[in-house]
């Protein structure tokens, strides 16, 4: 995994032996950094709904009402909310030392225990919102918060140990967003399937 990891992290570095849209993307991003990190989101969000669906469920069926609701989670406050946070980290946290490792840890450990729950937690607001069960946010809240954030530290701790030590500040959300693929196929899958959740921490011997 960490290999994986540094790999991808290495492909998001803007050099000149990048691939040419990666360079286009580097301009733009520095040129537009909030439409353009929130159109990388919208991408990065539908495409792990896309393959939950098409895949990770078993299903096999699509439902678009379903992935516009992940997408637009996506532009509307993924994107914007993870790039103003990024910003705000890399400023506030010992700016001049920030590729020490005990400042990479520190920041790892805000986004992991302040950051990631507080905003699972609009994820999960969000998704009742547009199900027009706005009511339902508490217990969503109360059910899945917490296996959700267990499954979240088996793979994020990890990914922004990268992420604050190697890739470049504007290219953050397109490094998580890869990521977040992943993940979001698994946010995805127990925001809309929740008993599959139970079953896949009942094999582990885990009682949710």
């Amino acid at each position: 995994m960490q290999e994986v990891l540094a790999y991808m992290a290495k492909v998001v570095q803007p050099e000149s032996s990048s691939p040419a849209w990666l360079t286009w993307y580097d301009g733009m991003v520095k040129a537009h950094p909030l439409a353009v990190n929130s159109a990388t989101a919208l991408i990065g969000m539908g495409l792990g709904d896309l393959v939950a669906q098409l895949g990770a469920s078993g299903h096999g069926h699509f439902d678009p009402v379903r992935w516009l609701r992940m997408a637009s989670f996506g532009v509307l406050l993924a994107g914007p909310l993870c790039y103003k946070f990024y910003e705000w980290i890399d400023a506030a946290v010992y700016p001049e030392r920030r590729k020490e490792n005990g400042v990479v840890v520190l920041k790892m450990a805000i986004d992991q225990l302040l950051w990631s729950p507080s905003f699972t937690c609009v994820f999960f607001a969000y998704t009742c919102l547009l199900r027009g069960d706005p009511g339902g946010t508490l217990l969503m809240i109360q059910e899945r918060l917490a296996p959700t954030m267990c499954a979240n530290w088996l793979l994020w701790p990890a990914a922004h140990l990268v992420n604050f030590k190697v890739v470049p500040p504007n290219m953050r959300i397109l490094y998580v967003m890869a990521v977040n693929v992943v993940w979001n196929v698994f946010l995805s899958i127990i925001s809309n399937q929740p008993q599959l959740l139970a079953s896949t921490f009942g094999r582990l011997g885990i009682s949710i």
